[in-house]
């Protein structure tokens, strides 16, 4: 394979990940509303989608990796940014989508951390919810066995109002 095909094939995948990863950031933001109006179904099913984006980009980028490494062995060179732009000037298109992509991964990490830091915080508030209900329970139970306790000589008696 040449080298210029290679770098296009390099910007192919990259215009790929790209859509994928927009596709990526309105999914987590739909997962952050979903956080906000507490629907768990939908913040699940949502997750689901994510994975299978992800999935895709997994593989996208194993063969992004795979063609980078070549086109570096084939030039001789460790990195593409020390290629020479003008002997291949799909170098520069290939730096700007690498960026682009970049950013967009950097605005889905934030959206990440926020819905994390969110979800995090819903699971203590049920964790406490949870401690209050032991609480409650145990509370009742020690009644009832008092109450049984007190109580337990107590015999039933049986009235019959017909003759």
């Amino acid at each position: 394979m040449r080298i210029e095909s290679i770098i296009g094939r390099l910007i192919e995948l990259l215009d790929k990940k790209a859509v994928l990863m927009e596709m990526l950031y309105w999914m987590t933001l739909e997962q952050k509303s979903f956080l906000k109006t507490e629907s768990i179904d939908s913040f699940m099913n949502e997750m689901k989608k994510r994975q299978l984006a992800m999935d895709e980009i997994d593989q996208i980028d194993s063969e992004f990796y795979r063609l980078y490494i070549e086109v570096k062995e084939m030039m001789g060179i460790a990195s593409l940014e020390h290629a020479d732009t003008k002997k291949y000037p799909q170098l520069a298109s290939l730096h700007q989508k690498v960026q682009a992509v970049m950013e967009i991964t950097q605005k889905i990490q934030e959206l990440d951390e926020q819905n994390k830091s969110e979800v995090s915080e819903k699971f203590e508030q049920v964790k406490e919810d949870m401690k209050k209900l032991q609480a409650q329970k145990s509370a009742a139970s020690k009644i009832s066995k008092g109450y049984a306790s007190k109580y337990n000589h107590a015999q039933g008696v049986f009235i019959d109002n017909k003759k």
